[in-house]
């Protein structure tokens, strides 16, 4: 069973290539092995940032945000649709190129 640790925000990425246009909502849980997990449910990502400290898990979060965000950034409008363009959508309103 996971328990619910903190809400807080990522307002910004390590990557230089990108900047977010606005905070991304985080909500951190912690496993019943210890391992702490952060979830950023409202980019539609269904990857969790993993980590033994919260910091680790928000890192490892903001990584794979920046994977999918590259991902999405490969797909053309046509090879999207419903959800994926959805999420293609969101990533790159909130994720730019700096």
């Amino acid at each position: 069973m996971k328990k619910l640790i903190r809400r807080t925000e990522i307002k910004g990425v390590s990557d230089s290539r990108y900047r977010l246009t606005s905070p991304v909502r985080v909500v951190i849980y912690q496993d019943a092995d210890g391992t702490y997990r952060a979830s950023a449910a409202e980019l539609g990502m269904w990857v969790d940032g993993l980590g033994q400290t919260q910091e680790e898990a928000i890192s490892d979060l903001t990584d794979a945000i920046i994977a999918q965000r590259d991902s999405v950034s490969k797909l053309s409008a046509s090879q999207c649709s419903g959800y994926a363009q959805a999420i293609k959508s969101a990533f790159e309103e909130r994720i730019v190129e700096d």
